[in-house]
């Protein structure tokens, strides 16, 4: 029997990286959820019927940054692993995804490969994780 799939909030303020991300994550089998900033980001939470497994969320954005919306989500979702994605993170922002035994920085630009392994590594693979070979 197939293991549920696992569910990843994305929020990212570029709008082509959002539906470029969303679209690599879906292709390896992942349920995705997206959202343009930490407000909508939210929105699409309360509105969910299911639990969030992994937030990938950008550093830095207008209204709310990723470190609050894990934060308002954490309470939540305790077991919800993070990958914050950045392209020029302050030494302090480093310094406090290190400190976090549940989250990782993953540097823009990166490649759907560098995605995908970061993932399997927080929730494992989407799409074959418990199923027994046929």
């Amino acid at each position: 029997m197939k293991a549920d799939v696992q569910t990843i909030l994305l929020v990212e303020d570029e709008p082509a990286l959002l539906d470029i991300t969303a679209y690599a994550l879906g292709s390896f089998g992942y349920v995705i959820e997206k959202a343009e900033n930490g407000k909508r980001a939210l929105e699409v939470v309360e509105a969910l019927a299911r639990s969030i497994d992994l937030l990938i969320t950008d550093l830095n954005m207008p209204w709310m940054d990723g470190f609050e919306l894990e934060k308002k989500l954490r309470k939540q979702f305790r077991d919800m692993r993070v990958i914050f994605i950045s392209g020029a993170p302050e030494p302090e922002q480093c310094e406090a995804i290190q400190s976090m035994t549940y989250a990782e920085l993953l540097l823009k630009p990166f490649t759907p490969e560098d995605l995908q392994k970061l993932v399997i590594e927080a929730v494992g693979d989407a799409v074959n994780e418990n199923e027994a070979p046929a």
